[in-house]
Parts: structure tokens; sequence; C-alpha cells
């Protein structure tokens, strides 16, 4: 007996066994697959507030009363019901043809009957995964990314390429805080710049009213800024809802800010968006995040802004991007404590004191990123009788103050633009007079030397003029609270968290001085070249400089196999390069891209003390795979140049040959020269 009660209860083991397995298996396909698809990675819920779907439809919920819901979202979330029953349906018939099996007492009739369902529930559970998968599909095209994503409270630092991600560097120039930053201080600005000029109308309201001499209005200023009854929801222009939006991502909840613009272009027109925080129930600036936790946050740029080209209708910033990619987004996190660390020049060129040729752009480099309001645009002139120029190009407001003045002996005074580049930590000055070609036809601009009435030039060993320039930052006034500055009032040269210029890093502050002279005039004294102001002297020689640069180190080297995802894109320099045009710095790749999706790009550049520069390309993962293989190819091409206007040498560079070769540790390929190797 207990031999034939061990074979039947082995039988019905082994039975129970595979039912339950293949119930396992099921329940695992059915639900798990709900959740480990791969979907974009930080998807958000449909539903969320900083989603894309519900971009636009916010602006009309009010007004009509309607829900704030995209039909896609409707449509996704039937399907997903849909879907959802259909399943349960297949597990209780599962669960009933287990029961019919396990309770047959060897009914052959019953078993069949049972292996029928199981059978016929299995084939109808295939059909609704497949079903899923294409509907999962269907919806990441439509913008959907992911049928049942959730928005957390914070998020990883480094994950898969975010949907749309490709527009850094296509779309979006730079951003502050950059991608995935962490420990971002909470009295922070948030700093947006677009590759081209944008229409301010479309994603500005002019809230104060405020209007230019003509009539027209003026879009992302702020008024009555010395006035005791200043008041942030209404004396300074705030953003057309679903243009851009700042997400609290732990709550979902829109951070509310203002908006300034600024421009670094030619022209005045606006390419950089500056958002303040504020808090409207006290209508002041406010600090993000919280003083007892890190915060993370989502910005989102939607393709409701319009490029200012009216020649081509002012399309949509987004226009020619598939649905899905088109919009950006990044994230970052804020750490508990505000920035109260004054910022500093570590750098200028040329440098005080040197000569240098004429086709020279002129460079100040930060400590610290620097808030662009009243430091981007042209120079223009003043009514003082130095020949001081300050900058414009804030959008049209008109701020009182100057920060940027420029004087010259024998010399006019420059035309060119000034615009803030490196992460928003180096000021470059293109002059835009041509005066020549480099080696690869592009034009050559030079500064002004000697070209005055009756210039008094002295002439250097090469028997070239010379004149003296001399430059002037201006830093903000303080508040009394250290190096903080007040928000509204735009004083001067401030960093990102509003803290004014220290000009001779001292640690101390002291009084910015103001009003004429600007510059100390042969047995006067300055009125303004004092500190906290930085100011300096250099030479210019009627002279070109036509050496061209090339490249020295490049990481990853020359074919390198099997790169990570996080591998150091970087390239150095022999001589020190202009910033801008590094932005042109591409990368090809011959692999199945999904979505064709760009690899997000901005440079870094550090300046070397040895006249070199490195630049290291903060870039989105490369993309890995255990089935496909994907080659990159980083591109320079002759729009890069250095601080002379020479192209760089493609000629002379890193080689992966016996005469250059590779650092097996680093993987970094070294110069190869031509003329050593033979």
């Amino acid at each position: 007996m207990l031999q034939w009660i061990y074979r039947v209860t082995k039988f019905r083991r082994k039975r129970a066994a595979i039912i339950f397995g293949a119930f396992f298996a099921v329940c695992v396909l059915a639900f798990g697959t709900l959740s480990i698809l791969p979907v974009p990675a930080h998807a958000q819920s449909v539903s969320a507030p900083s989603s894309t779907l519900n971009q636009g439809v916010q602006i009309i919920q009010k007004p009509l009363g309607l829900p704030a819901t995209d039909i896609r979202v409707i449509v996704a979330s039937i399907i997903r019901a849909a879907l959802g029953l259909l399943g349960i349906v297949a597990i209780v018939l599962m669960l009933y043809a287990g029961y019919l099996w396990m309770t047959s007492g060897g009914n052959e009739e019953q078993i069949t009957s049972a292996k029928r369902i199981l059978t016929n529930a299995t084939i109808g559970l295939a059909i609704i995964l497949s079903a899923y998968a294409i509907v999962l599909f269907v919806m990441r095209l439509l913008g959907v990314g992911g049928v049942g994503g959730g928005v957390g409270s914070n998020f990883p630092p480094e994950d898969q390429n975010l949907a749309g991600s490709g527009a850094l560097g296509t779309v979006i120039k730079e951003t502050y805080p950059t991608r995935n930053q962490q420990n971002v201080p909470r009295n922070t600005n948030i700093v947006i710049t677009f590759f081209h000029p944008v229409l301010p109308s479309s994603f500005i309201n002019n809230v104060n009213g405020s209007q230019n001499a003509s009539g027209s209005p003026i879009y992302g200023d702020c008024v009555n800024t010395t006035s005791t009854y200043f008041s942030v929801s209404t004396d300074c222009d705030q953003l057309v809802p679903g243009t851009i939006t700042v997400t609290r991502n732990d709550t979902g909840q829109t951070v509310p800010v203002v908006v300034l613009t600024s421009s670094g272009q030619s022209d005045g027109r606006v390419d950089t968006v500056i958002l303040h925080p504020y808090d409207p129930a006290s209508n002041s600036f406010s600090d993000l995040g919280s003083s007892t936790t890190t915060v993370a946050y989502t910005v989102t740029v939607n393709k409701t802004i319009d490029w200012d080209d009216s020649a081509h209708g002012n399309p949509s910033i987004f226009s020619g991007y598939p649905i899905g990619h088109d919009f950006y987004q990044w994230q970052f996190s804020c750490s508990t404590e505000d920035d109260f660390t004054p910022p500093h020049v570590t750098s200028v060129f040329p440098s005080a004191g040197r000569t240098e040729a004429k086709n020279s752009v002129i460079q100040i480099n930060f400590s610290k990123p620097i808030d662009p309001t009243g430091v981007q645009g042209s120079f223009a002139t003043t009514t003082d009788s130095y020949s001081t120029f300050y900058v414009v190009g804030d959008g049209g407001a008109a701020y009182s103050d100057h920060d940027i003045f420029l004087q010259t002996s024998n010399s006019s005074l420059p035309a060119g633009t000034w615009k803030l580049v490196n992460n928003y930590q180096t000021l470059e000055f293109t002059p835009s007079q041509p005066c020549g070609e480099n080696a690869c036809g592009n034009l050559m601009y030079c500064l002004p030397v000697c070209d005055q009435f009756r210039a008094a030039c002295e002439r250097d060993s090469g028997g070239h003029l010379v004149d003296s320039y001399e430059i002037l930052l201006k830093a903000a006034h303080t508040n009394g609270n250290g190096f903080q500055t007040f928000p509204n009032l735009y004083s001067g040269i401030m960093d990102m968290s509003n803290n004014a210029l220290d000009g001779n890093n001292d640690g101390k502050v002291e009084a910015v001085p103001s009003g004429l002279p600007v510059f100390s005039a042969q047995g006067t004294s300055s009125t303004m070249e004092q500190p906290d102001n930085y100011f300096w002297r250099f030479n210019l020689s009627d002279a070109i400089d036509k050496t061209s640069p090339y490249l020295t180190q490049v990481s990853p080297g020359l074919d390198k196999q099997n790169i990570s995802a996080e591998e150091e894109w970087s390239m150095s320099f022999n001589k020190r390069m202009q910033v801008d045009p590094l932005y042109s710095v591409g990368m090809q790749v011959d692999g199945p891209v999904p979505q064709n999706e760009a690899l997000c790009k901005e440079p870094l550049v550090v300046f070397n003390t040895d006249g070199s520069t490195f630049v290291k390309m903060d870039h989105c993962p490369f993309l890995t795979s255990s089935t496909a293989r994907f080659l990159y190819f980083p591109t320079i091409d002759s729009n890069v140049e250095d601080v002379h206007f020479n192209c760089f040498y493609p000629g002379l560079g890193p080689s992966d040959g016996p005469s250059g070769g590779v650092d097996p540790a680093s993987g970094k390929s070294y110069v190869c020269d031509p003329s050593v190797s033979g």
C-alpha cells in the first residue's frame, strides 16, 4: 500500500509541478512583461504633469473646463485595461483547467478537457502578449514612452538616453544645470541656450506690459526693479504654459518661474532664456528643493517654441523631428545647501601685459557659470569721454547699468559680439571686421590696431604697429549679505546663484564703484578701476597669426574596441582654441540606432597654462548591445578654429601607427608628426 501511495503521490506531484510551472511562467510573461519590456529610461506616467503628452492641453484646461488629458493617453489607458482584462480571463481559464486536471481522479475525459482548455488559454495568452507588443510599439511612435511608467522621487544619474535627448547638440546648445548634474545649489537659476534665435512671443507672456521706443512689446524682462513695491508676479514676464516646464519629480508639481532673455547674437535676437524660481504666496524669488533632503527636477522644452525665422514662417524648434522625439528633457538634483561663494576670473586672453596678433578673439574665463543677463550681446557707445562700450542684447530690456567696458589708445572701438559659452564659464568676444582668409578658406576677423587719424603707435621688434587695449568687468552690487546680490536689479556680473563677481579673488566684499571716468587717465585716478571690478590691459600688434592648430591626443584611441557606455570622449589641441566653434564637433554612428536618435553632446573646455586646449565632450551614454555592433566616428570640420581664426590642420595629429601609438592603459592616441616619422 505504501508503495502504491508513493507512486500515486509521485504522479500527482509531477503533474502539479507541470501545471504550476506553466502557471508561474504564464504569470511572469503576463505581468512581468509589463515592467521588464524595454522602455525609454526615466519613463514617466502618461498622466504626469511633466509628461510631454499633456503639454499644450494644459493651456486650454482653464478656459474650457476640460481635463488636461491627451487623446493618446485615453486610448493607451483603454487598450491597457482591455489587454489586462483579457489576461485575467486567460489566467482564470488556466486555473480552471488546472482544477479539472487535479480533480480528475483518473477520468481521461476530464483530463482531455483540461488539456484542451489549457492549450487554448495558452494560445490566447500568446496572442494577447503579441498584441501588447504591437500596441507598445505603436504607443512609442505616438510619444507614449511605455504604457505603465511612473514618476519617481529621484533619477538614475547614468542610464539609457532619454527620448528627445539628441536635441542637446542640435536644437539646444547648452543648459544650466547640466544634464544629470548632482548637488546643484538650491538658490540656482535655470538657463537654456538655443543654437539659433527663438521667437520670444511664442513662449513668453508680456505680463508687465513693457514696450520699446517704437511701441512693440518687450518679452523677457522685469520692470520697477528699483521700486519698493516691486512685485515678481506682475513686474516680471512669465512663460506661456506648456512651453517650458520645471517639474519637481517627487511631487509632480510644476515650479513657478519668471523668465528673462539674453542674446549672444550680433543682431540682438534672443537665444538664451533665464528662469528664476519664485514663490507666488510671498510674491518673491525663492529657492528650489529642500533644506533637509535632495530633490530632483525635470525640465522639459516643448515644440510649441518657434525659431525667430520669419523667412521660413517661424517654424517650431522641433520641426522635422518624429513624434515622441519633438522635445528636449533633462534632469538635475538639488542639494540641501545654498551657494554663497562668489565667482572670480581664472584666466584671460590676451593675457595681461602680453602682445597678441590683431586677428584675436577676447576670452574671459570664470571659476563658475555666470548669469547671462546683461553680459551677452554687442558693444554700443556711451556718452562718456573715454569712448567706452557697454553690452546690450538683453532681449530689448533697457537695463541702466553697463557691465563691460573697453578702451583703446589709438584704435577704433571694435564691432563684434560677446557670448557666454563653455557651460557659461567663458565669455568670448568675436570681432566682426574681416581681415583675410585662413587655410580652409574661412574668413578671419581682426580687432582694430592703430587705425585712428594721427595715431601715435610704437612698433615691435618685427616692425608692426602696437596699440594698447583696456577692459573692465563691472561686479554686481551686493545686498549686504555677503556676495549675494539683489536678483531683480541686474547691476553687474554675477553667477547663477546671484553671487557678485569677486574681482580680486580675496573673498572679501568690497564696494563696487561706478561712474566716470571708467579708466584711469594719465595723472588722474579712476572711478571704477577698483575692486570688486576686474580690469586688465594688453597689447595688440598689427600682425596676423596664421599658425594652424592640430590635434595632439584623442580619446577613445583610434579604432578602440568595446568602449563602455560612459567612455570619455575628449581631444587635445596644441593651441588655444575658440570655444564657440567646438559646438560643431559631431559624432556619426553606424548601427541600428533606436529612432535614429542623435547622441547628445556639449563641449567642456579647459585652457592649459602651456597654451594648449583640452576638450571633453559631455555626452549621453554610447549605445551598447550584446546583439548589435555600433561604430562611432567623431567628426571635426573646418569650422573648429583657434583664437586667431586658424582652422585645425587634419594632416597632423593622432595616429595608431608605429610613430604615434595608443596608450594601452588609457586607450588615448598620441600625436604622429610626419616630419619626425618620415
